[in-house]
């Protein structure tokens, strides 16, 4: 029979795992120099010059992003400093030892930067190993890293830490090469579908701003707009209330109970951030029970995400963080009209009056009913709600795709990066 800690032929127990016997296990200092940097000072900084990068502007390059207000040096200081020290340069790799800790960025050309002392760790002069690999396994054993990290509340990464850190090796650099552009691979694909999709958001907030104002008129439909308040179109504004004999000790199961974080943003609603009552609370809580088709806005905390309640969600209820609209039964205003229309720009404007005048403002039922809505006739409606609806689809299918490459990547990690797959 064969065990359950059996070691496959082949293969061989390690620290760090089972991996393939030709393979080494080391430490990350046997590949490289670790150092800090030279202090900078705030007096230091200048409004241009050589960028300078702090951990927070480092893992915003680590993930593809933007620096908003990038730090600077000027460019005798930078020169002054590098004369001395040096400082990173292409396929050096940069780690993260405050805040965030151990993100890796393999620094990808010779543009001139420097960076805070204390915030990274300079990994330099890289040898004997494939550069991606090496940052790749680095980044793989993350977890590690942080659990060695110093400190209770507040760790922090230290040059000893990382230079005890150990990761398998294959035997060849060809080998080593191979699995990194296989994962290299992997990320640009994953990239390039990241990219699709923001740019279909922004489509999809254009087209929202052109049709939710009438300033673009889809075929077929002309007359002119009318205006209303929200309240006068609803049989039922309301919120919901958590009973203090809950407080926070819901049940297990039962019935769906919707708090603000159970939002998302974009509307939906995420299953496993509900809360659950049971039949006998949602009785009590009979003023909240919600309905099909109910918008949700959400009055406290996270202001002004909005959902509409479908029938796979119910029965349920919700906490005092969220307002229901309910509309009549009238062809005045399309649900998902309304809906987008709230999303797009009416609840935003609402937080922005009311925010001058607190530092944790809420929204009030009133401010709800009072909403006014810009609206042609129930047709145009329909027909504008269903072209967001499509391309809220597209976009749906295209994260839902973009999961699965998450999921291949980590695979194709989990087999690669011990070796349970070979490439050469």
């Amino acid at each position: 029979m064969v065990g359950v800690k059996e070691i496959p032929k082949g293969y061989k127990q390690t620290e760090v795992g089972v991996i393939p016997e030709d393979w080494e296990v080391r430490d990350l200092s046997s590949f490289c120099e670790m150092v800090s940097s030279k202090r900078i000072f705030e007096s230091d900084y200048v409004f241009s010059g050589i960028p300078f990068y702090r951990g927070t502007e480092i893992s915003l390059l680590m993930d593809g992003k933007n620096i908003e207000e990038p730090y600077y040096i000027s460019k005798d200081r930078y020169e002054g400093i590098t004369k001395q020290f040096g400082a990173p340069q292409k396929d050096e790799i940069l780690v993260t030892a405050v805040g965030t800790l151990a993100n890796v960025y393999l620094i990808p050309n010779d543009k001139e930067f420097y960076f805070k002392d204390g915030n990274l760790i300079w990994l330099k002069r890289i040898k004997g190993v494939d550069v991606k690999y090496f940052a790749i396994q680095i980044a793989n054993h993350k977890n590690d890293i942080i659990n060695n990290a110093i400190g209770s509340s507040q760790k922090a990464l230290t040059i000893i830490v990382l230079k005890n850190q150990k990761i398998p090796i294959p035997p060849t650099k060809e080998e080593q090469t191979a699995i990194a552009t296989v994962l290299a691979d992997t990320d640009e694909l994953k990239a390039k579908l990241e990219e699709l999709i923001k740019k279909k958001r922004n489509i999809k907030q254009g087209t929202m701003q052109e049709l939710l104002t009438g300033k673009k008129r889809l075929p077929g439909f002309n007359g002119e707009w009318e205006v209303k308040k929200l309240g006068e179109e609803c049989e039922l504004i309301t919120k919901g209330t958590t009973p203090t004999s809950i407080g926070e000790n819901f049940q297990s199961s039962g019935i769906n109970f919707i708090k603000v974080e159970s939002l998302e943003e974009n509307g939906k609603i995420i299953k496993s951030k509900l809360a659950f009552i049971s039949s006998h609370t949602n009785r009590l809580l009979s003023r909240s029970q919600l309905k099909a088709n109910d918008i949700l806005v959400s009055i406290a905390g996270a202001l002004g995400r909005v959902t509409i309640i479908d029938k796979n969600i119910l029965p349920a209820n919700i906490n005092q963080a969220l307002a229901i609209a309910r509309l009549k039964n009238t062809l005045t205003f399309d649900t998902k009209f309304v809906f987008y229309f709230l999303k797009s720009e009416r609840i935003g404007r609402l937080i922005d009056t009311i925010s001058v005048q607190g530092a944790q403002p809420n929204l009030s039922l009133q401010n709800i009913h009072d909403l006014p809505i810009n609206y042609p006739r129930y047709e145009e409606q329909s027909a504008i709600a269903q072209v967001l609806s499509d391309m809220d689809t597209e976009i749906e299918e295209l994260e839902q795709k973009l999961d699965k490459y998450k999921a291949i990547k980590q695979g194709m990690m989990q087999e690669l990066l011990t070796g349970k797959t070979r490439l050469a």
